[in-house]
């Protein structure tokens, strides 16, 4: 069964997508083990193969409509939505023990958060979670280097006077936490900035304002460099920022250093929202490395041939 399953999943295109879903629906499903069995073939799939992930997406939500239910308790979530969501709340608190050398489970941390986004988008996540998810990114609650021989995935708040590889560490979580958070957003923040939820989005995004800051300051300390070279290009950001007074999310990430690239990244997000999440460059495109129809690349390349 998981052989005939990764079969299926590996022939999945947009093409073909209602064919290989409705195989994959009669491959046998008679109980809750089998469909956990699926369920972490597809989550797999989705987590190492980021340019399918919304078409692995799409696929759960298919199944998450059509699959049996084994659920013995009155629930309006499915069995394959309960099992999905546990993988996905997993590997989230798994990101506490990724770092730099671990290029396999940096990989798997964001291919997880943009599938989390993209189920996020088809409602297969609560709006709830994802703020959840947003909040925790933000947050700078990073893993203790003095935890860091224990499997448990505990988490501490940043101490900014902290230093050496103590603090390297702690930075480099930071970093990871906020490209995760920049992925994240491009991605489902178009969908998450409902007139609801515009209040806790503009915190969220004024908490943004202030790392950006604070890590271009940090930056320039540690090397000297000018904040206008090191920034040169971005839409003048680096000021300091409040929150308005609100203090809902806990300013723990002190005056962290990012890397120029988490920093562009974090610009990207900001202008990308001051457009009406319209993107004006391709990296601020959430859907870049989405599936496309090959009758769509054919149209392309004949346009392209035209011109």
């Amino acid at each position: 069964m998981a052989s005939n399953t990764t079969s299926i999943l590996n022939k999945l295109t947009a093409e073909n997508f209602e064919q290989q879903a409705k195989k994959l629906l009669d491959v046998g499903i008679h109980s809750s083990s089998v469909l956990n069995v699926i369920v972490q073939l597809i989550f797999q799939k989705a987590i190492n193969e980021p340019k399918f992930t919304s078409i692995y997406a799409q696929l759960c939500s298919t199944l998450s409509s059509n699959a049996p239910n084994f659920e013995v308790d009155a629930t309006p979530q499915s069995t394959f939505r309960i099992l999905l969501l546990k993988y996905c709340e997993n590997e989230f608190k798994a990101r506490n023990r990724v770092f730099d050398d671990s290029p396999v489970a940096r990989q798997r941390c964001l291919g997880n958060i943009r599938f989390i986004a993209e189920l996020g988008h088809l409602s297969l996540v609560p709006e709830k979670v994802l703020h959840d998810c947003v909040r925790e990114l933000l947050s700078g609650r990073i893993r203790s280097p003095n935890n860091s021989g224990s499997g448990s995935g505990s988490v501490s708040p940043v101490e900014p006077s902290a230093g050496g590889r103590g603090r390297k560490a702690r930075e480099e979580s930071l970093a990871l936490d906020m490209e995760c958070l920049c992925l994240f957003m491009k991605v489902a923040g178009k969908y998450m900035d409902t007139p609801k939820a515009h209040n806790l989005m503009d915190q969220y995004f004024k908490r943004l304002q202030r790392i950006l800051s604070r890590a271009t300051a940090a930056a320039t300390n540690s090397d000297g460099t000018n904040v206008n070279e090191s920034l040169m290009g971005l839409s003048g950001r680096s000021k300091a920022v409040g929150d308005g007074g609100k203090g809902t999310i806990k300013d723990t990430a002190g005056g962290m250093a990012l890397p120029a690239r988490i920093r562009f990244m974090i610009d990207d997000l900001l202008d990308l929202r001051e457009n009406n999440w319209v993107p004006r460059r391709a990296g601020q495109r959430g859907e870049i490395n989405k599936p496309r129809f090959l009758r769509d690349i054919r149209m392309e390349i004949f346009k392209v041939g035209q011109s």
